[in-house]
């Protein structure tokens, strides 16, 4: 049986996912000293804590972030990831990310552009791949997984696959 083309299968998608470090950023982290005399998020509660739904991290996870009331984690993103994003999402493509790292500033742009999952801390990315798919209904046929490093490697080999 001959393979699907590439836009054959690229017309199937109903999901893609994103690393976030080196993907949807240059991979720069710029950390600077918080204001004087103020903490980073005070008295009120942060993005990640309020976006508990979009927010999530499996227990036994092992990300790594910044957490601290004196230093502030910042990322460059490119106003073009965020058109295409919202695009996607124009289309009926959902959208998510899948990030080890643990960042208010990912938690900033996903709430920003709605993206549909985002899981930061994430060290099993396959594994939440498989999470998404199944939460969706849909098959790995149908998702993309956009990353740069060997970590992404396992959610990445998992994309496209046809059920036999």
């Amino acid at each position: 049986m001959p393979k699907p083309s590439t836009i054959a299968r690229a017309r199937k998608i109903k999901l893609i996912l994103f690393d976030v470090d080196g993907v949807l950023t240059d991979g720069k982290i710029w950390i600077f000293p918080a204001p004087g005399g103020s903490q980073q998020f005070g008295d009120q509660q942060s993005v990640l804590e309020k976006s508990a739904p979009a927010f999530s991290r499996p227990a036994g996870q092992g990300g790594f972030g910044l957490h601290s009331t004196s230093l502030i984690e910042a990322k460059g993103f490119h106003a073009h990831d965020g058109t295409a994003i919202m695009l996607a999402r124009l289309a009926g493509i959902k959208t998510g990310i899948i990030t080890k790292r643990i960042s208010e500033t990912v938690a900033l742009r996903a709430r920003d552009l709605k993206i549909d999952h985002v899981y930061q801390g994430i060290q099993d990315k396959a594994s939440v791949f498989a999470q998404i798919l199944e939460k969706d209904g849909i098959t790995a046929a149908e998702a993309a997984f956009v990353g740069d490093d060997v970590i992404d490697l396992p959610a990445m080999r998992k994309c496209g696959r046809v059920p036999r």
